[in-house]
C-alpha cells in the first residue's frame, strides 16, 4: 500500500485569503506556495526556486480540498468547501489539535473520505482518504491564531509573473 504525507503550512487572514505551502520533501524547504483570493477571484501559483508565479483568473469559488479515486485522471474528483463542508455522514466528534471537530464519512467511488470539520475555525483540521492500494493523510497542527503578516498573500519582489485567463 502506497501511503502519502505531506508537509507543509496553511494561512488564512480575515479577508478570506488563505496560502498553502508545500515543503519539498528531499530539501526540507518551502519549495512552492499557492494563494488564494475569493474577493479578487484569483489564484496565485509560486514557485520559490524558480522566482515565478502564474496568476489565474478563477471566479467566485468555494475554498476546497479535492481527493481523487480512480486512476489520477480527475474523473472521480470529491471537492469538500474547506468553510462549511455539506457532504458525508456524521460519524461522531473528535478533537484534533484540542479544537472540537464534527467527523464526516463519506464514500466516493472506490475511495473512502473521513474528515474532521471545526465549526469556530472554519476548516478542516483532519483527513483520511483509503482506496485500493493507497492511502492520503492531511493533518493540520501547530495551529495559531491570529491574523498572519499581509505580505504573504502578496507575490513577492522580483517574481517574472504570468497571467492566465478563463
Amino acid at each position: 500500500m502506497k501511503v502519502t504525507i505531506e508537509e507543509g503550512a496553511i494561512y488564512r487572514d480575515s479577508d478570506g485569503r488563505d496560502r498553502t505551502e508545500w515543503i519539498d520533501p528531499t530539501r526540507g524547504v518551502i519549495d512552492s506556495a499557492m494563494i488564494r483570493d475569493p474577493r479578487s477571484a484569483v489564484l496565485i501559483l509560486l514557485d520559490l526556486y524558480r522566482k515565478r508565479a502564474v496568476v489565474e483568473d478563477i471566479g467566485p469559488t468555494p475554498m476546497g480540498i479535492e481527493f481523487y479515486g480512480g486512476l489520477g485522471d480527475k474523473s472521480q474528483a470529491f471537492d469538500l468547501n474547506r468553510n462549511a463542508p455539506e457532504k458525508g455522514v456524521p460519524i461522531g466528534d473528535s478533537k484534533p489539535e484540542g479544537f472540537a471537530c464534527r467527523d464526516y464519512r463519506v464514500g466516493v467511488h472506490d475511495v473512502l473520505v473521513e474528515y474532521s470539520y471545526s465549526e469556530d475555525l472554519r476548516e478542516i483540521l483532519a483527513i483520511k482518504s483509503i482506496g485500493p492500494g493507497r492511502e492520503r493523510t492531511l493533518r493540520v497542527f501547530n495551529i495559531r491564531q491570529g491574523e498572519p503578516d499581509r505580505d504573504l498573500f502578496e507575490i513577492p519582489p522580483g517574481y517574472a509573473i504570468t497571467r492566465v485567463k478563463h
